[in-house]
């Protein structure tokens, strides 16, 4: 499968679910423009190989970096937090 940031199906679309995240959608200019969606797709190839990592029973040396990463990801001081809480919830690593 591809995860490559050419591929439009994984071109991540921000878009909001209520009326506030699809106000907040309208504010954000750019946040669905080419580059921020192949950016995140880019974001989604290296978090997808932590969650399997955390999924899938590796060695104690491999989770502990993955759960590192993962911690890096999701922090508020980091690019895309919301968007690495939001994918990492969804495969059931948070």
């Amino acid at each position: 499968m591809d995860y490559g940031t050419e591929n439009p199906r994984f071109m991540s679309k921000a878009v909001g679910k209520c009326e506030r995240g699809r106000e907040t959608v309208d504010k954000l200019t750019g946040i669905n423009d080419m580059r921020m969606m192949k950016e995140r797709a880019g974001k989604i190839r290296h978090y997808r190989i932590y969650a399997l990592s955390l999924n899938n029973g590796v060695g104690d040396e491999m989770r502990t970096e993955a759960e590192k990463c993962l911690s890096e990801y999701t922090s508020s001081c980091s690019t895309f937090s919301g968007f690495a809480r939001f994918y990492f919830k969804k495969m059931g690593c948070l």
